[in-house]
């Protein structure tokens, strides 16, 4: 399907800018345009941010609002302090209200891992260590700054690793 260039089409202001002095909960409701479906996922069309999280800006521009939160306040009630909201879904872009609960940032983190959205490990960009190397480390008896100096990394990497203090999903 094509759409006409926006040469051809006189476009009414009123008609599609977003009025002023909105709420954030109206702001919300006048960009996605209606209710959620009944299933699946409700994905923002608009503007996200470096996470990939729905945003829209309030105040003309001087405020930012998390279309994801805004959807839960609009839909379920209000955020109590502190408190994030999780997606069932595990997308970023959703605002999907069935797929939106409220919990601490411990439980997303968990939940993060357990659905192995979180890179651990050598599947962490800033990984000094893989997990070979992690077991040779608990496994090969030399001294933490010789097994340091044979893999190019800190004192307190092979310390970390040795303790469990990290890398502590390898055997």
């Amino acid at each position: 399907m094509s759409t006409p260039s926006s040469r051809a089409i006189k476009l009414s202001p009123s008609r599609f800018r977003r009025p002023d002095g909105l709420t954030k909960n109206e702001a919300f409701l006048w960009l996605m345009h209606g209710d959620p479906p009944e299933d699946g996922c409700w994905d923002w069309q608009h503007a996200k941010d470096r996470y990939g999280y729905g945003v829209f800006s309030l105040n003309g521009g001087r405020r930012m609002a998390l279309a994801h939160r805004t959807s839960y306040e609009v839909f379920n009630g209000p955020i109590p302090p502190g408190a994030n909201v999780l997606h069932s879904c595990d997308r970023p872009i959703c605002v999907q209200p069935k797929h939106l609960s409220l919990g601490t940032k411990l439980q997303n983190m968990r939940e993060a891992i357990a659905r192995d959205r979180f890179p651990v490990g050598s599947r962490n960009g800033s990984a000094k260590l893989t997990e070979e190397s992690v077991r040779w480390i608990r496994s090969c008896g030399l001294r933490q700054t010789t097994m340091a100096r044979i893999l190019g990394v800190s004192g307190a990497t092979v310390c970390n690793a040795l303790n469990r203090k990290s890398w502590k999903h390898v055997d």
